[in-house]
């Protein structure tokens, strides 16, 4: 009786060491898992933060519509369909009558054509004191077409000590 009992002994013994490493198995893969889980759920946070920042952004831009439309149309009017030269003098001679400098003389380049839109080189005088020629080239900068101002050439001009003449190479646009 001793040996079969010696034997059931051995035997739970045996099933108890294979329950113990069963039960260590099965909770180390769970374990494993549990950190693949716990890594795909970092991902998808990290994810979704994205996702909200995007989403943030796209509500914000989605505000500003109407004031990109409303900088579409000003972008858009800044350079015409047209060269519109016979609009273009009384504009530059307006400019320069609202900031008390002369317009003496305008002198238009060949013109140059440059991806969606043409390049109109000029020439332009002006004469008018230096903070004149300033606030002129201030509102050329702010008015109503683009012009790039390329060079400028100042020499003492006029009767008055003060007066400077201005000689600019500059450039107006035009959509093709």
């Amino acid at each position: 009786m001793k040996g079969k009992a010696f034997s059931g002994d051995k035997l739970s013994v045996i099933l108890l060491i294979i329950l113990v490493v069963l039960s260590l198995y099965l909770s180390l893969n769970r374990y494993s898992s549990l950190g693949e889980v716990r890594e795909r759920l970092r991902l998808e946070q990290q994810a979704l933060a994205r996702d909200e920042a995007k989403l943030r952004l796209l509500l914000e831009l989605r505000e500003k519509g109407p004031l990109f439309l409303e900088q579409l149309e000003h972008f858009n009017n800044l350079i015409p369909e047209e060269a519109n030269v016979h609009h273009l003098l009384p504009y530059l001679q307006r400019t320069a009558f609202l900031n008390q400098a002369s317009l003496l003389q305008v002198h238009f380049v060949e013109e140059k054509a440059s991806g969606d839109y043409v390049e109109l080189p000029l020439t332009l005088s002006f004469e008018g004191s230096f903070h004149e020629l300033l606030k002129l080239l201030r509102s050329l900068r702010e008015g109503e077409r683009a012009v790039r101002i390329d060079s400028i050439r100042l020499v003492q001009g006029g009767e008055a000590l003060a007066h400077l003449r201005a000689e600019l190479n500059a450039s107006v646009f035009y959509r093709k």
